[in-house]
């Protein structure tokens, strides 16, 4: 599994097309030239979509004295984290509760946000980033429940294979195609 990704998911919802202004690092060559000093900080107006795209860029996610996201940032990180919630390869759904997902899982999907978002202090935000992950996933499983839900077990487990057939059918070459 890659952890560069470029593309949303592709079952995912389209995200807003609303812009953000936020603070960007950047840095012409590797990661490495962020530790030396290298990068620099430019004020930038970026929709969820690029974020996706974006490559020796990362977006700067401001913090509260509480510990929560704040500002155009956070509200940029938010949108984002919800469509990444949507990558049933990384996260799948067949768990019952967030806290039973392997450490592998999350480890891959903290992965794919630090290459996107810079964290002033990582090992602090990172119980804070996954745990509302495992919100968005949640809310998620939530949706999916009531799209295709039926009245009888019968009439909800067809309705279930009709759609995750849609999925092995339609949507993951093209995501498998990008590992």
């Amino acid at each position: 599994m890659s952890e560069d990704l470029i593309e949303p998911p592709p079952l995912g919802p389209e995200l807003a097309s609303g812009k953000w202004r936020v603070r960007v690092i950047v840095w012409d060559s590797d990661v490495s030239s962020v530790l030396d000093g290298d990068a620099r900080i430019t004020e930038e107006q970026i929709s969820g979509k690029e974020v996706w795209s974006m490559l020796n860029r990362r977006v700067m996610v401001d913090f509260n004295r509480n510990g929560q996201v704040i500002k155009d940032s956070g509200g940029l990180f938010g949108s984002w984290l919800g469509s990444l919630s949507n990558d049933l390869n990384l996260l799948p759904i067949n768990y019952t509760d967030w806290r039973r997902v392997s450490n592998y899982r999350k480890e891959m999907a903290w992965k794919v946000i630090q290459k996107k978002f810079w964290f002033d202090d990582p090992r602090k935000r990172k119980k804070y980033v996954l745990s509302t992950l495992g919100c968005r996933c949640r809310a998620l499983k939530q949706r999916l429940w009531e799209a295709h839900r039926r009245n009888t077990i019968q009439e909800s487990f067809e309705a279930r294979q009709v759609w995750f057939q849609k999925i092995n059918g339609k949507s993951l070459w093209k995501y498998n195609s990008l590992i």
